[in-house]
């Protein structure tokens, strides 16, 4: 191991190694899942205080698929982070605890099945996590390091190879096992599987107070901070530079020295904008950041009192033999209001911010493809569907209850590429008649017959224009287990507020998923479930049997 250390060590006297493992078969080596080396600042309990209640925890995968294993080990810092430089896909060893009242001779290096991993960014350099980076959003959950807790620090990542994971993401308790010990969702985070990040807190800042003060009769709002340094640290050589956003502009980029005492007094006049500020030092690099924000001037609270507890039971659904439901609704009353503070000054930025919001709302609504159609827009309705359609290349599915063959021509052939995957999934609703189509759509006049062979043309003519790879699906069962419609196109989801046999006649909105994984793994299963149009209807197309099924399906 190379004894050379990073000048970001030396502040350093321990750290906490705490390592996750997955074994797929026994008395095999485990697999590095995932690791965190977090140095250990000044302030923290005394290393005999760390020793570990249990030296192994384990969580068994479901269906025999392994066991995902646990260790929290202290290690001198120096030698903790060799341990970080040694993982590689030759040599990996778990880590060897620095206190022999704390080496387990069965767990402590031993064989650790390691990938390549990347350096991101390159050793030595750190990087600090940009969660809220610049953004006034104070609700932006966004963080690239969930793992650091309220510690401000910076990290350096060597990411590994993420493939062969996939039973431990499939088991919400093992995710939950390492979620509760390493602080982090591996399901919402996949880039960290199979890799390691090593943790650096601020070697020299150990809080930093930042509030307004009030006008005076001699002096404006005044912005202070008090940057305290860990004991035995000084303040030397750093700098902090201000940044002020005002009304949407930059208007303020100021780089000074940090006090000796830590304390920083500025006189704004006026605080209405939006400040933040970094610190920084000539060989740790930056250490603190904070966002623009704006300071908190009026907090309005109102207490209500519960006056009644009610209970309500209604019927599940309206058949006659329905099961009641029963929920319970705390009735309230309003008993007071109190502010807190006080709006003086005339605020730009309020008007300003909230016209910025309502473009960004514009923009996330065109982001997400948002579309509210009008009755008797049903041109413009299908013209944007058929436009979607065209864009498909590698498969396209509608999943509506209500798609009969007359949807084929006005919406399948739109259909671009011929290497495109098309299935349609419908129900047995698009070509009988009966009472739940008639709140739904007007009845066609055709009978079941005319619609199969008017179905069979379509698919036909879809095929012979450059599309073999067609097929249409039935649901089985009354009611069809689908209600929503879906348009999925490639990788991409939209959910539809309307059959497309009657979309824009009626008002409906549209738009595109968020998050279509689940919505994609749910269609997977119905579509597993349904069958071919010419078996639903066998008694149509005698010469079709079911693999394996000589006994007639109900319809």
């Amino acid at each position: 191991m190379p004894s050379h250390q990073p000048i970001f060590v030396e502040p350093f006297d321990w750290a906490v190694i705490r390592l996750a493992s997955l074994q797929c078969e026994k008395n095999k080596p485990g697999r590095l899942l995932f690791a965190t080396v977090t140095l250990l600042t000044p302030e923290r309990p005394p290393p005999t205080k760390l020793m570990p209640k249990k030296p192994l925890d384990k969580q068994p995968l479901k269906n025999k698929g392994g066991t995902v294993f646990f260790r929290s080990v202290l290690l001198k810092a120096s030698e903790a982070v060799e341990w970080y430089r040694s993982l590689n896909n030759e040599s990996s060893k778990t880590p060897l605890p620095s206190l022999v009242n704390h080496q387990n001779k069965k767990l402590d290096n031993i064989e650790l099945k390691t990938p390549d991993l990347i350096d991101d960014p390159l050793w030595p350099e750190l990087g600090l996590p940009l969660k809220g980076w610049l953004s006034s959003n104070i609700f932006d959950e966004t963080n690239p390091c969930p793992f650091l807790g309220t510690v401000f620090s910076r990290v350096h990542r060597r990411f590994g190879n993420d493939s062969g994971f996939e039973l431990f993401l499939d088991d919400a308790q093992a995710l939950t096992f390492i979620e509760r010990r390493l602080h982090i969702d591996l399901k919402d985070y996949p880039e960290y599987l199979g890799s390691a990040v090593l943790v650096v807190p601020s070697p020299i800042i150990q809080k930093i107070n930042n509030f307004m003060i009030p006008a005076t009769e001699t002096t404006g709002e005044r912005i202070f901070h008090h940057i305290t340094p860990y004991p035995n640290q000084t303040l030397d050589s750093l700098k902090i530079t201000f940044f002020d956003k005002q009304a949407g502009l930059l208007s303020n980029f100021t780089t000074i020295d940090v006090p000796e005492d830590g304390i920083i007094d500025i006189d704004k006049g006026r605080c209405t904008g939006q400040y933040g500020y970094a610190i920084t030092h000539p060989q740790h690099g930056i250490l603190y950041y904070s966002a623009p924000k704006g300071f908190l001037r009026e907090m309005h609270f109102q207490s209500h009192i519960v006056t009644e507890h009610r209970e309500v039971i209604a019927p599940e659904s309206d058949s006659p033999k329905a099961a009641n439901t029963r929920y319970t609704v705390s009735r309230s009353h309003p008993m007071s209001k109190r502010v807190i503070g006080k709006t003086s000054i005339q605020n730009v930025n309020a008007r300003v911010g909230q016209a910025v919001r309502n473009r960004e709302i514009l923009v996330e609504a065109k982001r997400y493809h948002q579309y509210w159609f009008e009755p008797g827009q049903r041109e413009i309705a299908a013209k944007l569907l058929r436009e979607l359609i065209g864009k498909a290349q590698k498969k396209l599915l509608i999943a509506d209850p209500y798609f009969g063959a007359l949807q084929v021509p006005q919406f399948l052939y739109a259909v671009r590429m011929s290497q495109v995957k098309i299935t349609v999934l419908t129900s047995r609703l698009a070509f009988e008649t009966s009472k739940e189509i008639c709140d739904e759509t007007k009845q066609s006049t055709q009978t079941l017959k005319q619609k199969l062979a008017m179905l069979d043309h379509s698919v036909v003519q879809l095929k012979e224009l450059g599309n073999p790879d067609c097929e249409v699906l039935v649901m089985t069962g009354k009611p069809p287990k689908l209600h929503d419609r879906f348009l999925c196109i490639d990788d991409n989801i939209w959910l539809i507020g309307s059959s497309l046999n009657a979309i824009g006649d009626r008002a409906a909105i549209m738009m595109k998923l968020p998050d279509p994984k689940p919505v994609s793994t749910s269609l997977q299963d119905i579509l597993a479930n349904a069958v071919p149009y010419k078996i639903q209807y066998r008694e149509y197309y005698p010469e079709v049997k079911p693999e394996g099924d000589d006994d007639d399906p109900q319809t």
